[in-house]
């Protein structure tokens, strides 16, 4: 018990220390990740705490990517094909007249890992800045599935299960 506590106050931790030196600070609470935080082992717990890991640098990355018109910020956190699909996603909003993104709350729902291929859910809400206004979206569940590549957590699909919304002075797809 008291090396699983302790695990998970690493893990909040290295996690607080994260965002703080990536300017995130208040992103993720202790609460938040503390609801998923298992008990199971160490080794758990470290994956875990890696994974998260790699999806808020991911978002992070995604948002500097859009402020700097410049993609190539994201690719040590994604495999070569989820990283051609966001390149793609990064054009495509863009193009459509996003001038910023930024996530402005994230909870985190289960997590799965099985040997080196892992799946996180997370409950994101966004803002999305257009040359029109600012829209701050409702929370949106995420689907990220990773995998290890030469013993690193990759992002290689991020799935949005439920029906997007639309961008600020844009109907809604049907």
């Amino acid at each position: 018990m008291l090396i699983s506590t302790m695990i998970r106050l690493l893990s909040i931790g290295l996690l607080t220390l994260e965002l703080l030196a990536g300017g995130r600070a208040g992103l993720v609470t202790a609460r938040n990740l503390s609801a998923t935080q298992p008990e199971d082992g160490a080794e758990t717990a470290a994956e875990e705490a890696a994974i998260r890991e790699v999806v808020l640098r991911t978002n992070a990355q995604q948002e500097e990517a859009i402020a700097n018109h410049d993609a190539s910020v994201m690719a040590d956190s994604a495999t070569d094909r989820y990283y051609r699909e966001t390149v793609e996603t990064n054009e495509s909003l863009l193009g459509s007249g996003v001038i910023r993104i930024e996530l402005v709350d994230l909870e985190w729902g289960p997590i799965s890992v099985q040997g080196t291929r892992a799946e996180a859910t997370t409950y994101e809400t966004w803002a999305v800045t257009t040359r029109e206004g600012r829209l701050v979206a409702p929370p949106e569940r995420n689907r990220y599935r990773l995998v290890q590549e030469d013993g690193v957590w990759k992002i290689d699909a991020n799935e949005h299960p439920d029906e997007p919304l639309p961008l600020p002075g844009r109907p809604a797809q049907t």
